[in-house]
């Protein structure tokens, strides 16, 4: 689910839609939430986090957090991308710590999160190179 997210928050961004992008975002980061507290049978997913998690996993989480910047559309953008890719980190790097190592991603996962990346990278491109297209500004 937290992948199928993943994909929804790209093209958001890629359209330039701050505000849907930062809904499915929020619901990427529950499922998070829901993976760690499932996977240790708790309840309540963000109090469950809230108070069993350790200060690295809620670090991790906590890069996730995007940043709305009501001057500049570009920063917020930038926000948003460093918060997807916070994400895929989590769920590339750390899965089998936040899901007590039942869930691993398989082949075509890991490749979906390099395409995620890529598609980022070229957004972030695009928008430092000034293409309009790219850009929250317009």
């Amino acid at each position: 689910r937290a992948l199928w997210l993943a994909l929804i928050v790209n093209g958001h961004l890629h359209r330039g839609s701050y505000w849907p992008a930062l809904s499915a975002l929020n619901r990427m980061r529950g499922a998070l939430l829901e993976i760690f507290t499932l996977s240790r049978n708790g309840k309540r997913a963000a109090r469950f986090f809230d108070t069993t998690a350790g200060l690295e996993l809620k670090t991790m989480l906590g890069r996730t957090l995007p940043a709305y910047f009501p001057t500049s559309p570009a920063q917020t953008e930038a926000s948003l991308s460093a918060a997807l890719l916070a994400v895929l980190d989590i769920l590339e790097y750390h899965l089998a710590e936040l899901s007590n190592g039942q869930v691993e991603l398989g082949t075509g996962e890991r490749e979906l999160v390099l395409r995620l990346r890529a598609g980022q990278a070229a957004l972030r491109n695009a928008v430092e190179a000034g293409d309009p297209a790219q850009d929250f500004t317009n």
